[in-house]
């Protein structure tokens, strides 16, 4: 056992093949390539993550009706909380609807 850098660049203690906090339930793992997970780019991984974000704001469940008052009436007077999406995601949905 050695004390002092190891091969990840930490600090060891005399840990052997591996850190102690990456348990391997008592083998070496080997790696094979053909089940490696594939990557997912980070462009889609930011695209997920807006719709999550758009699908949580209060105003959400309400877009059907909310397109559909709007191409009914000349004028339409929106009252909700700061941060429920009103001014972000009602232009986003008629862009939608018109595009």
């Amino acid at each position: 056992e050695v004390f002092g850098w190891n091969e990840w660049g930490i600090w060891g203690l005399g840990w052997g093949s591996h850190p102690p906090w990456l348990d391997f339930g008592g083998s070496d793992v080997g790696f094979d390539p053909q089940e490696a997970p594939i990557p997912v780019p980070e462009s889609e991984l930011r695209r997920r993550s807006a719709q999550e974000v758009r699908r949580s704001l209060p105003i959400f469940p309400y877009r059907d009706e909310l397109v559909a008052a709007i191409a009914q009436h000349q004028i339409l007077v929106i009252e909700g909380e700061t941060g429920s999406g009103k001014t972000t995601q009602i232009p986003q949905y008629l862009h939608e609807e018109v595009g």
